[in-house]
């Protein structure tokens, strides 16, 4: 008690002298030659306890509940004390400088504890402005508001006046007490016609944090009048009026306007429009909203990449991104657009449609996620979504389907999955996609280990899929693809799960990877050079046919995004050679007793032999200027290289099979008809491999079982190896075209 005592007395001693001070600084400074109503402003304010700091930039005070109390007992004494403060408050602000001041935080004065009194650092406590205290005083606040609109038209012009007036409006925000007679909902909005635009965007979003409720009406009436006059203001009036309480007579009204905005709203403010209406609309409206809204947004169907604008892109992101806010907590608007798209006919759905269908399916509720897969699945064996449309909504519109990749990804591992080949081929499309339109490697290494995933399903049609989608990777972007090798080669040691078709076709893949000189990014997509026997072949040609269609319509968004990722023009290098470790596995496979394996390395290496043999009509033997300015090896001597690989494996192959006639049959059956896959795919063989072919297949027939028409004559056919003396000699193969007898 002795010490809470002690303290009490040392405080109102601090107080006294506190108040002596500020007394003799007020009488030194009345011997100051200016007076008038300034000078008993400053007076005035010193005596409810608010001076400044030692440099005159800043008020100090001790409580601004305190100051508050000392103003509103001064002002209460008599109505002359009133009209002198309200005159001193008029003089003080004619000036800039006092008035930036007044906006400015007060310094509160350190009051020390018992403890604190060794401390020789005072901390800084920051209290509020004194315009901010005043405001508080309800007898007061109508006279300060009158006379702080009366200032800021004032200071319009002025660069750092508008700042300031901005920081007005601020300071009126969340007030305690909003006085009657203050008049402020009638003030603001006289503000607004005739302040700038940046002033008036701050307005107009203070407008909910300063209007009491009950003027709320009235705002939204001039607001609505302000929506229509002012577009620039669309943005900052639909913010406003989504936190203002409307009725429901004013608000039918506003959202059929709002709604009208949907066709002739900026892309800046068109975010805001759909928040606004998907907040704002009720139940009842549900499908009339999520008619217009599809009608209206036209605007998503983007052209190719390099005609794109990045404010294009922007704008179609954020759109997206308000649907997705606005519907999460409004599950019967995502179920009315959802059955607004799902009705919609097979010839009117559009990329956007689309991208609604990804967006309802992200908010997270399975049940949902459900019913849009079953939409898309019905539009895409209808015909509505396309296989160039699947392509194009993902490669056009990268940017604002980014935060959509998990959703996207998951769409593509559903459709593969499934057992109609038309949704098998819609998601062996979107994998390309996807690894095409997301060069980041997290997003591609997600891409690839799906595919391997259905590839090592052990489900024949997903398989075929998820290889389709990798073969068509690998011609694209054969120089991406190769960082990611090791993934792909792990199948390698999986191949006894594989049919073989869908080894061909991933040995397929690997030629591709391995093929060297300069090829076309993006280009040949489809074409199979591994093609097998006994249908194999027929089955590769058909998909590679459907996806060199698909390729030949959208080729522009391929080279556009290659320009994008980095690669100059439409043309990359590749390696030379075959990648060593599929070489290795290739020869451990022919070298198997087991007659499965060695089929598989004879498949492995038919696929090695056509992708180093062959090439796109006209690529073979042509030399660029462009390779002998940079010094780079001339395209004949790496076509040599090529060759000479090629019959070496060739060779290879043959020394294996020479004790196994079954395996040897198989290798001329898988030779012939991948030869003749890539002849009809628009590719040329190589000199060098079809000399091979003679000289080893065709020379060895006619050796073993042909004879020319003067030796048969003649009849030479008793030699040995040649047949038996006694045969009769009849000639039944029309070769020569000319001699034959029985044609």
């Amino acid at each position: 008690r002795e010490f809470n005592s002690a303290m009490s007395r040392r405080k109102r001693i601090e107080e006294t002298r506190y108040l002596d001070e500020t007394t003799k600084k007020h009488r030194k400074g009345s011997h100051n030659p200016k007076s008038g109503p300034e000078s008993n402003f400053a007076s005035i304010i010193c005596s409810c306890g608010i001076t400044t700091t030692s440099d005159g930039s800043t008020y100090q005070i001790r409580a601004s509940d305190d100051v508050c109390t000392n103003v509103k007992n001064y002002i209460s004494q008599s109505s002359s004390a009133m009209d002198e403060f309200i005159a001193g408050l008029e003089s003080h602000f004619n000036t800039l400088s006092n008035l930036s001041q007044s906006l400015k935080a007060s310094v509160i004065v350190w009051e020390p504890t018992a403890s604190q009194l060794t401390r020789t650092v005072k901390p800084m406590q920051v209290g509020d402005c004194l315009i901010t205290m005043l405001l508080r005083v309800e007898k007061l606040q109508p006279h300060l508001v009158r006379i702080l609109f009366e200032k800021m038209p004032e200071h319009f012009d002025d660069p750092s006046g508008e700042n300031i007036c901005t920081h007005i409006i601020q300071k009126m925000r969340w007030l305690d007490v909003v006085a009657t007679e203050s008049d402020l909902t009638n003030r603001l909005l006289e503000l607004l016609y005739i302040a700038p635009l940046c002033l008036k965007q701050d307005i107009i979003l203070s407008l909910p944090d300063i209007v009491t409720e009950a003027d709320h009406s009235t705002l939204v009436q001039a607001l609505e009048t302000l929506l229509e006059s002012d577009p620039e203001c669309t943005n900052a009036v639909l913010d406003s009026l989504a936190h203002l309480s409307v009725e429901p007579e004013l608000l039918a009204d506003l959202i059929a306007k709002v709604t009208e905005l949907l066709n002739s709203a900026s892309a800046c403010d068109l975010p805001p429009v759909i928040r606004f209406l998907l907040q704002a609309v009720p139940a009842s409206g549900g499908i009339a909203l999520a008619s217009s809204i599809r009608r209206s947004l036209g605007f998503i169907e983007l052209p190719p990449l390099s005609q794109q604008e990045s404010s294009s892109a922007s704008g179609e992101s954020a759109v997206l991104e308000a649907l997705r806010s606005g519907l999460r907590f409004r599950k019967d608007l995502a179920t009315a657009l959802l059955n607004t798209v799902r009705q919609a006919p097979a010839n009117e759905i559009r990329t956007f449609d689309l991208q609604v269908l990804i967006v309802l399916r992200s908010l997270g509720d399975p049940k949902r996620r459900a019913d849009v897969d079953r939409a898309i699945r019905h539009h895409i064996q209808a015909g509505g979504i396309t296989l160039l449309l699947l392509r194009q909504a993902i490669v056009r519109h990268v940017e604002a389907l980014r935060p959509f990749f998990s959703d996207l990804l998951s769409l593509a591992d559903s459709l593969t999955r499934a057992t109609d080949p038309a949704l098998a081929r819609a998601g062996a499309v979107l994998y390309p996609s996807l690894f095409q339109a997301f060069t980041d490697p997290c997003s591609r290494q997600e891409v690839l280990g799906a595919l391997l995933t259905h590839a090592g399903s052990g489900c024949d049609a997903e398989a075929h899929a998820a290889l389709d989608a990798l073969a068509v990777i690998a011609e694209r972007d054969r120089v991406g693809l190769r960082r990611y090798a090791g993934l792909v080669k792990g199948l390698l040691d999986f191949l006894h799960h594989l049919r073989r078709a869908h080894i061909r076709k991933l040995f397929s893949v690997f030629g591709t990877l391995a093929r060297s000189s300069t090829v076309a990014a993006g280009n040949e997509v489809g074409a199979r050079y591994g093609g097998g026997a006994s249908g194999g072949g027929a089955s590769g040609s058909g998909s590679g046919r459907r996806l060199q269609r698909l390729n030949e319509e959208d080729r522009m968004d391929d080279d556009d995004l290659s320009s994008q990722n980095g690669v100059s023009g439409s043309r990359v290098e590749v390696e030379e050679e075959l990648d060593d470790e599929v070489h290795i596995h290739i020869r451990k496979l022919l070298s198997d007793s087991r007659p499965r394996y060695k089929h598989y390395g004879l498949i492995g290496a038919v696929s090695a032999v056509m992708a180093l043999s062959s090439e796109p009509a006209g690529a073979i033997g042509r030399e660029t200027a462009d390779q002998r300015a940079d010094g780079s090896v001339r395209t004949e001597e790496i076509g040599y290289g090529r060759g000479r690989a090629a019959l070496g494996l060739l060779d290879d192959v043959c020394s294996c099979c020479a004790r196994h006639p079954a395996a040897m049959a198989f290798f001329y059956d898988e030779l012939a008809t991948a030869m003749e896959l890539a002849v009809r795919e628009g590719f040329v063989v190589r000199a060098s491999t079809l000399e091979w072919v003679g000289e080893k297949l065709t020379g060895e027939l006619e050796e073993r079982y042909l004879l020319d028409m003067d030796a048969a004559l003649e009849g030479h056919l008793a030699g040995p190896g040649l047949g038996h003396p006694g045969w009769d000699v009849e000639v039944g193969m029309n070769l020569d075209a000319s001699d034959a007898q029985d044609g």
